[in-house]
């Protein structure tokens, strides 16, 4: 396997960043203005939705690459170069971004514009929920893996008591 250079690291640092800036552009112009129509409840239940399908689709594309019987075409190859940082990856970034534009507009209020700062407040606590999501998932392949073990050692167990 190829060792990553440090230019590699900056593409992927430059990338990452900016498919974080695109995500923040589209939930703030397509969730918080035109679905919730800047209502800060509504906003954070759409980001919540929102989030579950890229995440979903990120999981569907990614399945869909490592399929052993995958056909290239033009939207596998979109799909690759979309799936160069995960949309997991994008998420965390974007909500670090978040966390720190909401703690500076709380603590110097007239920095940041009044209806950006809703925005940010009413996602803000997304990232919760995106870090439970994530530990669940993780606690759940711990768990899956963990009972195959078991069920190998019982499935000899029962196999010698049949013979």
């Amino acid at each position: 396997m190829n060792k990553l250079k440090p230019l590699d690291y900056f593409f992927y640092i430059i990338y990452s960043t900016f498919t974080a800036i695109l995500y923040g552009i589209l939930v703030y112009f397509l969730i918080y203005r035109l679905l919730a129509n800047g209502n800060m409840l509504h906003a954070y239940l759409w980001n919540i939705v929102s989030m579950v399908i890229f995440l979903f689709l990120d999981k569907l594309g990614t399945n869909q690459l490592l399929s052993k019987n995958l056909k290239v075409d033009g939207n596998t190859i979109w799909l690759y170069l979309t799936s160069m940082v995960s949309f997991k990856t994008t998420l965390y970034l974007f909500y670090a971004f978040i966390l720190i534009v909401s703690r500076v507009s709380l603590l110097e209020p007239g920095i940041i514009d009044p209806e950006f700062q809703r925005f940010v407040l009413s996602i803000e606590y997304t990232l919760v929920l995106l870090v439970a999501y994530d530990k669940f998932f993780e606690h759940l392949t711990k768990d899956d893996q963990r009972l195959r073990k078991i069920s190998k050692k019982f499935d000899k167990f029962f196999n010698r008591l049949k013979q």
